[in-house]
């Protein structure tokens, strides 16, 4: 079977005509939308969509929303249900504001009851590249999709500095140790380790001089 070898500029226009790419550092691509999706002082909040009301893991997104708006910051999720959803009624509850980034249409999967704003995104990958914005962000309990945007954080980190990227440690340290020995040479790149509900607040008076 032969092959085509296509330039670099030939397979971005064939395999994405009619899906914009996401952004990535030094190429400008669809920036639009990321531009037009301003928000007071983002915070976003990356988690897991699977736990409910009632689990360890609801209560502590619902604490860490609350915290998130107290601080000041405005707390932006993807949008859906699990961590998303209690972090934004945790920033509801106490008088913060919220947004969500959804990748798929209000009308095929309904967004959260708690956002204040949403921006549906061209694709996933879009949707992650905007929710990889924000100069600061904290990742609760999750799975795959968690797992990518700490990766992400990590690799921005270590190319553009200027984030803050805190990460829950009782359920994330050990899972990421090999990733976290890809970085140890460079102590700048990597997370900041939060332990407990009042750490969060901490870390964010940091950040603001508070």
């Amino acid at each position: 079977m032969a092959f085509s070898i296509l330039s670099p500029t030939e397979c971005r226009w064939r395999d994405w005509r009619r899906r914009p790419l996401p952004y990535f550092p030094g190429g400008a691509v669809n920036l639009s939308a990321i531009r037009e999706f301003n928000v007071r002082r983002p915070c976003a909040v990356f988690g897991g969509g699977a736990c409910r009301d009632g689990d360890d893991e609801w209560e502590l997104a619902v604490e860490v929303g609350a915290r998130v708006a107290r601080a000041g910051f405005t707390v932006v999720t993807g949008g859906y249900g699990g961590v998303m959803e209690a972090a934004g009624l945790g920033a509801k509850r106490a008088g913060g504001e919220t947004a969500g980034v959804l990748y798929l249409p209000p009308e095929q999967s309904l967004p959260n009851r708690y956002l204040d704003r949403m921006h549906v995104a061209a694709d996933y990958l879009e949707r992650m590249a905007m929710l990889l914005r924000p100069p600061v962000a904290i990742a609760l309990p999750g799975e795959s999709g968690t797992f990518a945007e700490i990766a992400a954080s990590i690799a921005l980190a270590r190319r553009h500095g200027g984030r803050s990227f805190a990460v829950w440690a009782p359920f994330w340290l050990e899972r990421l140790q090999a990733v976290l020995d890809l970085v140890r040479a460079e102590p700048s790149a990597g997370p900041v380790w939060i332990e407990t509900a009042p750490d969060v607040s901490q870390w964010l008076d940091s950040l603001t001089g508070s």
